[in-house]
């Protein structure tokens, strides 16, 4: 039986030759966030068998990453599969802008619609705030009795302001008549790119206390968003993530890439 659902194949990687060795990182890493996911977005998990129903896949980054990018070194492989893999994914799914359904019904789970993931979307920003509130230094003498094991997420002020700004900007658009379809598609790419450029932040800082043996504090770690964020340091990139593939493909809703 169909799936009733088709997989486009992933976008064409841009040539690294010539490109500096930052770029060259961000460019492999943007490019495979935007071709897979966590599995967990969309796809059903089974507890019982201890893994989720895949579709297609599971994928494994660094294949995907050595077949679409034949110019990177070894070691450029490595630094962005570390980071990707920093969020404790080792299997992916493909991204949901690469899925078209076709007119076969079947029994198979389906991807939520873009109205359903708009309609989530509120919910989703208003965790994003409250974690992001907690990176934002309330009392420049807080964490000063920190254990010398533990290491504080320092993201750049103006980032943090600036992702608040987005969400600010996203809850204008949704207070629109019929947001999904008169959306300003500018402003969620904006949102879009700040929410990612956010993401590869914290997964850097946690990468760097894994490779350093520490803990991980939020410089102003209060209440239940500051202890969930101590608990779990990936919460905030994965929420950004979720919020930021919502992004994604509301606006190829309004535009279409194909």
């Amino acid at each position: 039986m169909s799936s009733g659902l088709e997989l486009k194949p992933p976008s064409e990687a841009i040539p690294l030759r010539g490109v500096d060795s930052d770029d060259r990182h961000e460019l492999m890493t943007d490019w495979f966030y935007e071709n897979f996911e966590d599995p967990a977005h969309h796809y059903p998990y089974d507890s019982e068998e201890g893994d989720y129903h895949y579709v297609w896949g599971p994928f494994d980054a660094r294949e995907q990453l050595e077949a679409n990018f034949p110019e990177a070194t070894i070691e450029e492989i490595d630094y962005v599969v570390h980071f990707v893999q920093g969020s404790g994914i080792f299997n992916w799914a493909p991204h949901q802008s690469r899925i078209r359904p076709d007119d076969i019904d079947d029994d198979r789970p389906r991807a939520p619609s873009i109205e359903q993931q708009v309609a989530a979307l509120g919910g989703q920003l208003d965790e994003i705030e409250r974690l992001v509130d907690t990176l934002r230094p309330q009392n420049p003498r807080m964490g000063h009795n920190r254990p010398p094991e533990a290491m504080v997420i320092a993201i750049d002020r103006q980032e943090l302001d600036e992702v608040k700004e987005s969400i600010r900007d996203i809850r204008g658009e949704l207070a629109k008549q019929d947001p999904v379809n008169n959306a300003d598609a500018a402003t969620l790419e904006k949102a879009e790119g700040r929410f990612r450029s956010l993401a590869r932040k914290v997964l850097g800082w946690l990468a760097k206390a894994a490779a350093a043996g520490v803990g991980i504090l939020a410089t102003g770690a209060l209440g239940e968003a500051g202890k969930e964020l101590v608990q779990d340091p990936h919460a905030l990139a994965t929420k950004l993530g979720v919020a930021a593939d919502t992004l994604r493909d509301w606006i190829h809703h309004l535009h279409p890439p194909f």
